[in-house]
Order: structure tokens, then C-alpha cells, then sequence
């Protein structure tokens, strides 16, 4: 976990979910310093969504607690708080007899804004006259992260923005947040890779977080720590060696290493090794 420079945006301290007797997150600590762009990427079960819902204060945690903007989330005033955080579920959730520019027309009044830069960025505005139930799966959701960025709210959350998206809007999107998120704070999930550079990726796996990654253009960085021994390991894209030296880490993660941070560009081989390993959880 990153360390705060004294004014996090958010702070996730020893936050776990229990449903019934199953433990869906556990002891989750991330903390969220202004500008930074996380991707908290995971398989599907791996507590993504639960952990977006407890920082949105839909649903609250078994242990452990929650902070946005300094406001401690399920506590009063955070209603009001919520506003200040720009928010694109899951699930598809839209009036479907409204026209997409009285829906962007609404949000854009609510937050004192225009949208039709936004809208142009993602390809809306040759749907503006149209019902939004007559648009794709994925121009809707399109739509729904229009309006979570609209006014650039100081923290934005985005949950799987890439739900039954297409190649050509999954990319639409990514050229989107790669441009416009660089001034903001975003919190994103995902189970799939995305196409992003310069965001750093907390790995959850069985609602443990196992480690941290940052998208860089050409090289792969880990860095394990063994007791009091960090080991680093820096591989740049062109290396076709690089499968070795990965295999090399995973022997010190079979034998008790801490993943400690991980900085990646070729990163789905990377992490499909690590996870084939039990690596001891930490916090990031």
C-alpha cells in the first residue's frame, strides 16, 4: 500500500465481508492518495464488487472501517459526501424511455458542467435523440461512465467498467481514462487486463490482496520481501528471458516471500504464474 502523503482520499483499514459463514474480503487494507488511479483487478469471486460496495456505503463491513475525503463511510454525513464521488455500478441501471440527452443533460445540471466534450469522447453524440433502451449493451454503458466522469468529481469509482463491452468500446473507453483520469482520482475494477498505462493494479485474489502492479510502457519490475532481505527484479519488455527469471521469484514466493510490489507491462503471463503459488497476503 502506498503511504499517505497525509491527505488520503481513501483509506481501507483491515476491512473484511462475511456473508453467512463464508469470508468474502479479508483484512483488505489500500490507501488512495489525491491523483492516484487504481485498478483493482481479480478474478470473478474474488471480492471486487463487495469491496466497491462497501466504499460507496451500500453495504458495510463485517470488521474493520472506511474513509473518503477524511468522512468515515456509514457514518452521518456521508450522504452528502456521496456527491462528490462520481459512480458506475456493475450492473446496467437506466431509465430506458429517456433520451440519452436528457440524461446527460441532467447529470451535467447536477454538477455544473456541459457534456458535450465527454459524450463526443466516447461516441454519444450521434445517439442523442435516441431511448436509451434502443442502444447496445454497450453504448449503454457508455452512457453510465459519461455520466460518472461528468464535472470530474473529486473521487471516482468505476465497478467492471468494461461489462459486455465490445473490443472497439472496451478501447474507446481505455483511450477515455488513459486522457481524462490523469488530474483526477480513480478507483476502477476489472477481471479483465486493461489497456492503461501509469495506473497501479492491486491484485485481490479470495479476498486477500496478494500484491501491486504499475503499468509501465517497457519494462516489468517486481519486488519481494523475505524478512529483512528485499529482492527486486527489473525486466524490460524486449527480454525473452523473462519467463525464467519470473520462475526464479516464484521460488522465493514458494518459500514464504511477501509479494511487495510489482510493476508490470507484460503482466497476464507475470500474473498467471504468481497465482498458481500460494503467496502469503499482504497490504498495498
Amino acid at each position: 500500500m502506498a503511504e499517505s502523503t497525509g491527505k488520503a482520499v481513501v483509506e481501507v483499514v483491515d476491512v473484511g465481508k462475511k456473508y453467512g459463514g463464508r469470508w468474502v474480503l479479508r483484512h483488505v487494507k489500500l490507501l488512495v492518495n489525491p491523483r492516484d488511479r487504481i485498478v483493482i483487478m481479480g478474478p470473478n469471486g474474488s471480492g471486487k464488487s463487495t469491496l466497491v460496495k462497501i466504499l460507496m456505503g451500500l453495504t458495510s463491513p463485517s470488521e474493520g472501517f472506511v474513509k473518503i475525503l477524511g468522512e468515515r463511510v456509514g457514518k452521518a454525513g456521508f450522504d452528502k459526501l456521496r456527491r462528490s464521488i462520481g459512480y458506475m455500478p456493475e450492473k446496467t441501471t437506466l431509465p430506458g424511455e429517456m433520451r440519452v440527452e436528457d440524461y446527460l443533460s441532467l447529470f451535467a445540471e447536477l454538477r455544473g458542467c456541459t457534456y458535450d466534450d465527454l459524450a463526443e469522447s466516447l461516441g454519444l453524440k450521434a445517439f442523442y435523440k435516441a431511448k436509451i433502451s434502443t442502444l447496445s449493451q454497450g453504448y449503454q454503458r457508455r452512457v453510465m461512465l459519461a455520466a460518472a466522469l461528468l464535472g470530474k468529481p473529486r473521487l471516482i469509482i468505476l465497478d467492471e467498467p468494461y461489462a459486455n463491452l465490445d473490443i472497439g468500446s472496451r478501447f474507446a473507453i481505455d483511450e477515455l481514462l488513459q486522457s481524462y483520469s490523469k488530474d483526477l482520482t480513480l478507483i476502477m475494477t476489472t477481471h479483465v487486463k486493461p489497456g492503461l498505462s501509469g495506473f497501479r493494479t492491486v491484485l485481490l485474489m479470495n479476498g486477500n490482496v496478494i500484491g501491486s502492479v504499475l503499468y509501465e510502457d517497457d519494462y516489468v519490475e517486481i519486488s519481494l520481501t523475505c524478512g529483512n532481505k528485499r529482492e527486486v527484479l527489473r525486466v524490460y519488455a524486449k527480454d525473452k528471458g523473462h519467463s525464467e527469471k519470473v520462475m526464479a521469484f516464484n521460488k522465493l514466493i514458494r518459500e514464504g516471500c511477501i509479494i511487495e510490489d510489482i510493476d508490470v507491462v507484460t503482466f497476464e503471463s507475470i500474473l498467471r504464474e504468481m497465482l498458481s503459488h500460494q503467496a502469503k497476503p499482504t497490504s498495498f
